[in-house]
């Protein structure tokens, strides 16, 4: 499987504007084991949100996770997620 993430360093720069601190997050993007459970529990057809605490992994209770998989007929040949 092939991960590929774009725009985290896009939260770097607006770090001032969230209430809580941006570092965990960052570091939970990090961990590619993190980002492929998130997307593996998006099944073929139907969207998976996960809200605050909802999220397994301790640093991303302070983020929505929205993830979903995509493809021709009934087999996800990809998944995408939006932190």
């Amino acid at each position: 499987e092939r991960l590929m993430i774009g725009g985290t360093s896009n939260l770097t720069r607006f770090g001032h504007d969230f209430p809580v601190m941006i570092r965990p997050v960052l570091e939970a993007l990090e961990e590619q084991v993190v980002l492929l459970k998130l997307l593996g529990e998006a099944t073929d057809s139907a969207m998976t949100v996960r809200i605050g605490h909802e999220n397994a992994h301790e640093g991303l209770t302070s983020t929505s996770v929205v993830a979903v998989g995509y493809g021709s007929g009934d087999e996800a040949v990809a998944k995408l997620g939006v932190v």
